[in-house]
């Protein structure tokens, strides 16, 4: 295949590298590809795995010799991208279907199930493709189905990454119909083609063997086929794949059969709020992070969160599951209540607490208007207050109060302006209007005003003359 665009990091957490240890170099090297199933089983083909005079089709791996990547997006095994979840496992047990042997059946029943030593816990960074195990979905000639294979991009042959292909679907008859120089014999009752004449497309990798076909249904992508075969100097897309649907009995009886399976850690789960670390290290542990059996990892709380007590830590038991002393740690906190027109008095638990500040849930808010302002209509005899709770969001919101217009406040000490008694603040709305004087580098009062509004000032007409003037 060819002309294909890089893919995203993360855009197909079920897809799998399949390594083996390289005896010479001490390296795992990619081999196939697979897709993810289920926690523990991956499907790829047999002819990664069978060879002539092979003892038995179900081989058992003790010696660490096959290794699996899920969610690689760069080629090398030891190479980890940006932003790139891989999870890294040892391979259990291979099953090669019973009916395959190579050339000499025309690699009919090209297919292979993998069973992990450990389940994955799925989150956004790996997940399982779906299998139409009801096999109600059809797809007709033509629809375009999804491959992702590794592939060396600008040349760049020293690093290879994920590249998103798209493939018409082609069924059996007529891809038979396709080859008249004998190649149609390996279109065996198990497979079916997808490619294009039209389209370009190189000779496969080995590695390329075993890949996932998909196609999408209810917004949702299902494994159609696995990459089998492709003839030889060609220079088209057309590629034979192993048809999941007709191997799918065979599949189920491994899935129910590994169904059930231990596992030696934990994952951190997704709790709002909450920060991990090991003991001793202040590095933060992203959520979805595996942890060994029997590690204790410490809980505390983010930015914008309470602790409801101390100390907080959770310890892997194995199988999955924590021992945690508590169910909730961190409290989220309710927002600052900050009001122009409005005194706020808080209590916590019978002691008072500024809400100026984020508050912690049980925290009681009376709100009451300042001396200037004047309560809404329909508030004056109703006791208002507001709770805050433990979603982080009060209960209610604050209302605003209305100013009082020319009112006097104040009985202040006597003034004399003009021979006439004035008393201090008789007058709050009275404004001076001063301008910068350059030479003593003083403000002048140049005019007088009265304020209507928080920010509105009636003057006269020639004192905003002399402004524009100056």
């Amino acid at each position: 295949m060819a002309n294909g665009k890089k893919a995203h990091v993360g855009t197909v957490p079920w897809t799998v590298g399949i390594y083996r240890l390289n005896g010479n170099t001490s390296r795992y090297d990619l081999i196939c590809g697979g897709s993810l199933i289920s926690p523990n089983l991956v499907v790829s083909v047999a002819h990664c795995f069978w060879y002539k005079g092979i003892l038995s089709k179900q081989i058992s791996i003790k010696d660490n010799s096959y290794k699996v990547a899920i969610g690689k997006y760069d080629k090398n095994f030891t190479v980890i991208e940006k932003y790139e979840n891989t999870i890294k496992m040892d391979v259990n047990m291979i099953y090669i279907n019973e009916a395959y042997e190579g050339s000499k059946n025309i690699y009919a029943y090209d297919i292979a199930v993998i069973v992990l030593s450990n389940g994955v816990y799925f989150n956004n960074a790996v997940s399982p493709i779906c299998i139409d195990w009801r096999n109600k979905y059809f797809e007709p000639n033509g629809n375009e189905g999804k491959i992702f294979e590794w592939k060396s991009i600008e040349n760049d042959t020293s690093n290879s990454v994920l590249l998103e292909t798209s493939l018409p679907y082609i069924d059996r008859p007529s891809c038979e119909k396709m080859y008249t120089d004998g190649f149609d014999i390996f279109v065996t009752v198990d497979k079916f083609c997808a490619g294009s004449k039209l389209v370009y497309g190189e000779d496969l990798d080995e590695e390329d063997s075993g890949l996932g076909l998909m196609y999408s249904h209810l917004e949702s992508y299902y494994l159609t086929g696995v990459l089998s075969l492709k003839q030889l100097s060609t220079n088209n897309s057309i590629t034979l794949f192993t048809d999941i649907k007709y191997h799918m009995k065979w599949i189920r009886a491994l899935n129910n059969k590994h169904r059930d399976y231990d596992t030696t850690f934990c994952v951190l789960p997704a709790v709002e709020g909450v920060l991990y670390s090991y003991v001793g290290s202040n590095e933060i542990l992203a959520h979805g992070t595996f942890i060994k059996k029997d590690i204790t990892v410490n809980e505390n709380c983010d930015v914008g969160y309470h602790k409801a007590y101390p100390n907080g830590f959770r310890v892997c038991q194995g199988n999955g599951k924590w021992i945690s002393i508590s169910e909730k740690l961190c409290l989220k906190m309710c927002p600052p209540l900050l009001s122009e027109s409005l005194d706020i008095k808080c209590t916590l638990n019978g002691k008072f607490t500024n809400c100026s500040n984020p508050s912690i849930p049980g925290t009681i808010a009376i709100p009451s208007c300042k001396p200037t302002y004047i309560t809404p209509i329909g508030l004056e005899d109703t006791p208002f207050e507001l709770i805050c709770q433990s979603n982080g969001m009060w209960n209610n919101q604050l209302y605003k109060c209305k100013p009082y217009c020319g009112k006097i406040y104040t009985d202040g000490k006597i003034l004399i302006a003009n021979g006439t008694k004035a008393l201090f603040g008789s007058a709050p709305w009275n404004v001076g209007i001063y301008r910068l004087n350059k030479a003593t580098s003083k403000y002048d009062l140049i005019c007088g005003g009265s304020i209507i509004a928080p920010n509105l000032v009636v003057s006269g007409k020639n004192c905003t003359m002399y402004l524009k003037k100056n």
